[in-house]
């Protein structure tokens, strides 16, 4: 935890119970209700936990973790192709430093016809300024959480704080989606597809889901068709039933 030379006694204490709340969650839900107050409690407005391996991913989709972009943003920024010539998420596979960007820097690192959609995107989405951490593991695993908005350059103090949190945050999200639940015998199910399986099962659209876990609709309909998959349904009405009845969920 940051030193308390960083902080007052109540930030301190926000971030030691933080970091015990990062450390019980169990599910992407509860993930999405700490990271929630992280945001409020920073001033910021947006996240975005990504995974970065080695190789480039052209999608932004295939490398979020979790996010609370509007899906309208995260749509069009796969549709342009925007994560394939980031100039951050490059610069983040080589940096442990916090990376601070604005509309300034993202007109001059990419090229014209790139920098002139994401500025029109990140305007339109109130995504001013922001920054993002560079995460990596114990085991290795290599990420970044990005916070965007509109606010002042963070302090030092403050920029310390949230790599702690960030680094405790991407830690544990890393160590839950290693997870799998199964019954002796059967398939196993990532916790995001249960996650899925559990909105759908309460009745939840695709879409209802999505705002609730903080991704897009089309990803929902991802994990439910790998659940489907794995279990062998035919429909969501099926794989619902069907992991009830296996006791994957309540």
């Amino acid at each position: 935890m940051p030193k308390k030379t960083f902080a007052s006694a109540p930030v301190a204490d926000f971030y030691e119970t933080t970091s015990a709340a990062i450390a019980a969650t169990l599910t992407s839900y509860d993930l999405l209700k700490v990271m929630k107050t992280i945001v409020a409690f920073f001033r910021w407005r947006h996240f975005i936990v990504l995974h970065l391996p080695e190789t480039s991913e052209e999608s932004l989709s295939e490398l979020t973790l979790l996010t609370n972009w509007e899906p309208e943003l995260s749509r069009a920024y796969d549709t342009h192709m925007l994560a394939k010539g980031s100039p951050i998420f490059s610069r983040l596979r080589k940096t442990t430093l916090p990376l601070a960007y604005n509309m300034d820097l993202v007109k001059a690192k990419r090229c014209r016809r790139d920098s002139d959609v994401a500025v029109q995107l990140f305007q339109k989405f109130d995504h001013l300024n922001g920054v993002y951490i560079p995460t990596v593991t114990p085991e290795g695993h290599r990420g970044a959480i990005g916070y965007g908005g509109r606010r002042e350059e963070m302090a030092a103090d403050e920029s310390a704080g949230l790599t702690y949190l960030s680094a405790r945050f991407f830690e544990r999200i890393t160590e839950l989606n290693k997870g799998t639940q199964t019954m002796p015998g059967g398939p196993y199910l990532s916790d995001k597809e249960l996650d899925c399986i559990r909105l759908t099962a309460a009745g939840k659209t695709s879409a209802e889901a999505a705002a609730l876990l903080g991704t897009t609709a089309n990803t929902v309909n991802h994990h439910l068709a790998s659940a489907s998959d794995k279990l062998q349904t035919q429909n969501k009405t099926h794989t619902v039933a069907k992991s009830i009845r296996l006791g994957l969920i309540d």
